[in-house]
């Protein structure tokens, strides 16, 4: 079973030449959203419980 970062990169294998570029923002970003799918979390509602905007 693959996790979500090898889906996407199946689907979008152009999100590999970026992870080059930005490894770090790339990683924390994987992280991120494999702990909210664990958590089965929507970014709107992270984003309500944390009072945090989405970049508005």
């Amino acid at each position: 079973m693959k996790n979500f970062r090898g889906k996407m990169l199946e689907v979008r294998p152009e999100i590999a030449e970026r992870e080059a570029e930005f490894p770090a923002k790339i990683e924390l970003a994987m992280e991120l959203r494999a702990l909210r799918d664990a958590a089965n979390l929507s970014q709107e509602e992270i984003g309500s419980l944390s009072e945090l905007s989405l970049g508005e």
